[in-house]
């Protein structure tokens, strides 16, 4: 909302479909290695950045101490949603395409995606300023 308001001029957006079909926002490019086939006509990042190469994920957090037993029937409920067509052309209208997985995987590509963003701010000389 602060990029389409103008209080923010650039941001990574993880579902940026409506957005940009509606003209309130321009798409500069995609973090994945390839096109996106959602966005024909907008070429990775990577082309340019080569640093830059990611799939965007969006998932379900559960408060720490959540018993097993709820997060894995909250990842079902979750997975089997995913095998649905409305919730599949809702995703798609939002540039978005639907994996599920298990808590492990999750749990997984959150812990690498830490350590590989911290790496490239570190490889980059990235600052952040207030």
């Amino acid at each position: 909302m602060d990029l389409i308001a103008g209080r923010i001029q650039m941001m990574f957006h993880t579902s940026p479909g409506q957005y940009a079909q509606n003209n309130q926002m321009t798409m500069l490019g995609v973090t994945a290695p390839e096109p996106w086939p959602y966005f024909p006509g907008v070429a990775p990042i990577s082309e340019t950045l080569p640093p830059v190469k990611y799939y965007g994920w969006s998932g379900l957090i559960v408060p720490l101490g959540t018993p097993e037993e709820i997060v894995n029937k909250l990842n079902a409920a979750a997975n089997e949603a995913l095998k649905s067509e409305k919730v599949l052309a809702g995703l798609k209208g939002l540039g978005v395409e639907a994996a599920g997985g298990t808590p492990v995987e999750f749990r997984a590509q959150m812990k690498g995606d830490l350590v590989r963003f911290r790496d490239l701010v570190k490889t980059q000389n990235l600052v952040i300023q207030d």
